[in-house]
């Protein structure tokens, strides 16, 4: 049930019931550490690793994109001229569900029209394509003319559709998970600064929403006031009841950036 303050507020009654925590008066810079966070080599090596994984990941999904729209502009903007064959190569696997396989591929040489240089490239085939053709023989190819070394293609016996349809959508897939991870590590910062350099000012709960474990709360900035929402994680404590007096962090010279101090993600060392 929602929950909303009707009373009178009295900004000098407030500050004078307002009892600041003691972390919080040390000069600024303020030393901070995580609140609740797992200690020890093992949680630092978990955390790292994972960070490293989701990093690992997003730099694969924007290749995988890339190859994809690359394809994708190659289908029909994509110029054709001829080169050769310089080589042929297979590459064997094995994997448990689909047991011994080989990929064929041709690499060849060609030149843009245009251009007087040669760009090399590599594109898988069929095994009847690579058996077909020979090294130093000529065959069609296929390039994208503003970056003709990046990706050109086969069109005998091969299609793009692969990556299109293939490599694209799992580029985008691997971006979308790995950028929510890279997005919740971030946010996490904007309180860490907060607490380190944030000015320390009273707020009071005005409003109280428990379904959606949600409080908005008024404070004071450069003489004006300041309404702000803010959710509340199934980590942090139940949501305080409408009236309650808290202490709320807020950017110096944006003020609108603010957070409780009870529900960040980092609180300040007590002095020594």
């Amino acid at each position: 049930m929602i929950e909303e303050f009707d009373g009178d507020i009295n900004w000098s009654e407030i500050e004078n019931r307002w009892q600041p925590e003691v972390e919080l008066r040390q000069q600024m810079p303020r030393r901070i550490e995580s609140r609740g966070e797992k200690r020890g080599c093992g949680g630092r090596a978990s955390g790292c690793f994972l960070g490293g994984m989701m990093s690992f990941m997003f730099g694969l999904g924007l290749m995988l994109s890339f190859w994809g729209g690359l394809a994708l502009l190659i289908l029909p903007f994509g110029s054709d001229t001829t080169g050769t064959v310089t080589r042929h190569e297979i590459s064997q696997s094995n994997s448990r569900r689909s047991g011994f396989n080989e990929n064929y591929f041709l690499l060849f040489r060609f030149r843009p029209h245009g251009s007087a240089q040669n760009y090399s490239g590599e594109w898988p085939v069929s095994e009847r394509i690579y058996l077909k053709r020979r090294d130093g023989e000529e065959i069609a190819v296929r390039y994208f003319a503003p970056l003709p070394g990046v990706r050109p293609m086969l069109p005998e016996g091969a299609s793009p559709w692969f990556y299109v349809w293939f490599l694209g959508p799992l580029g985008l897939l691997m971006l979308g998970v790995s950028g929510v991870y890279l997005l919740a590590v971030l946010s996490p910062k904007r309180g860490k600064r907060l607490v380190r350099r944030g000015v320390v000012t009273p707020a009071i709960v005005t409003r109280r929403d428990p379904d959606k474990s949600e409080v908005t709360y008024l404070f004071r900035a450069d003489g004006k006031t300041i309404e702000k929402s803010q959710k509340m994680n199934s980590n942090q404590l139940s949501a305080p009841p409408v009236g309650t007096i808290l202490t709320t962090l807020h950017h110096p010279k944006c003020p609108q950036n603010a957070a409780l101090y009870r529900f960040c993600d980092f609180i300040a060392r007590a002095p020594n």
